[in-house]
């Protein structure tokens, strides 16, 4: 039954989630238009509000600060560094500043998750028809970008499968837990057909993760659940077990990129992060320690780092890197808060899986395909403040 703090809620989460999903999808499904501009508007508006509601409040929180700091820093690092300056602010040269931009938006958004589930505003519910929109809006931009090719002959890898794949860490949200390991199955289906290798293996660790837990689980389920669910997993994993010796027997890409990783390929990888790492340790002390300046690593090598870690060293400097190894660190710590509940451990421990992973091996901090993580971030944030509030209130 709805009533009225649910239905506020739902208002309040919506103004921000519907909005993040217009304009993130744009241009392959859609162009920019009006809808999209208003959008945006309104998620630069939400940012901004949430940073100055932040402010005024005298709880504040380190987290939040260590994001504040790190998207700070890439702002000065693109106003003062030598790649920045004295360029012409052209659309050629808009990409830097938009560098900027998405890292603001996407960390923020962990901020305004965590203000909306603090005031109960943001509403499970909301989340998981975020999750939903989120993935189907990729199953679809998965589809459009294969057009008419069969998928037995469809050889490039399709990047769109990460908006499968960056809604993970929402699956404890579900309320019948028998059907999360469908779910994975399915994801992982998706993951073989995209033919990413990474996303293969992030899906494949998740999926490893949640079974520890179920198990962890088994013995406050009845008997229906337990036998609920092992026939869904078994069910499940001779879904996947089929599909993929059928895909594997008659795809040439998949045959292609099993060969290609058998036979130790890395996509040319080895070879942009050598030259990024030969180049960071020849550089002078002062761009080693303040970085050579946003996009950096595209004018080195053509192409984006593919691997966090390295985009922020080489472009923010060892300023930048600690700033985000320092994150992420806070990130582990929140373990210790979730111990008393299993279904935000479990959360936690997909969104760490989602986050330190992908960081290695693609982009994540500079990717809209990790809103969904870092807004369940600021979801797993805003519980644990509301138990110690708890915990307060009962010692008073």
């Amino acid at each position: 039954m709805l009533t009225k703090s649910k239905i506020i809620g739902l208002i309040a989460s919506g103004l921000y989630l519907v909005p993040l999903l217009i304009y993130i999808n744009q241009g392959q499904l859609y162009g920019s238009n009006i809808l999209t501009v208003l959008s945006a508007l309104l998620i630069y508006s939400s940012t901004i509000f949430a940073w100055i509601w932040y402010f005024l409040t005298i709880d504040r929180s380190t987290f939040f600060s260590l994001i504040l700091c790190f998207v700070g820093y890439s702002y000065l690092v693109y106003l003062f560094s030598e790649s920045s300056i004295n360029v012409p602010f052209t659309m050629e040269n808009v990409s830097t500043i938009l560098f900027c931009n998405y890292t603001f938006l996407i960390l923020s958004s962990c901020l305004i998750s965590y203000l909306l589930t603090v005031r109960g505003l943001m509403k499970k519910t909301m989340l998981i028809g975020f999750g939903l929109c989120f993935v189907l809006l990729g199953v679809f931009n998965m589809i459009y970008f294969m057009g008419d090719a069969d998928l037995n002959t469809f050889t490039k890898t399709n990047n769109y499968i990460y908006s499968a794949v960056a809604i993970i860490p929402m699956i404890p949200l579900l309320k019948r837990k028998i059907y999360i390991n469908l779910v994975m199955i399915i994801v992982l289906i998706l993951a073989v057909i995209s033919l990413k290798r990474g996303a293969v293996f992030l899906v494949s660790i998740s999926l490893l993760a949640v079974i520890v837990f179920q198990v962890k689980s088994f013995k406050g389920m009845s008997v229906k659940e337990k036998m609920g669910y092992m026939l869904i997993f078994f069910f499940s994993f001779f879904l996947f077990s089929d599909f993929l010796l059928e895909l594997y027997d008659n795809s040439t890409g998949l045959y292609m990129r099993v060969e290609q990783t058998m036979e130790g390929g890395t996509s040319g990888r080895d070879s942009m992060y050598g030259k990024i790492m030969v180049d960071f340790f020849d550089s002078d002390i002062f761009n080693v320690v303040f970085g050579h300046g946003i996009y950096s690593t595209v004018n080195l090598i053509g192409n984006y780092a593919h691997n966090d870690y390295l985009e922020v060293l080489y472009d923010l400097g060892l300023v930048g890197f600690c700033f985000l190894i320092l994150f992420y660190i806070k990130v582990y710590t929140l373990l210790k808060y979730t111990e008393s509940d299993i279904d935000l451990k479990c959360t936690l421990i997909l969104i760490m899986i989602f986050l330190y992973i992908k960081s290695f091996y693609s982009m994540c901090i500079y990717d809209f395909n990790s809103f969904p993580a870092f807004i369940m971030l600021g979801y797993v944030l805003g519980h644990i403040k509301m138990r110690k509030q708890n915990i307060n209130l009962r010692r008073k």
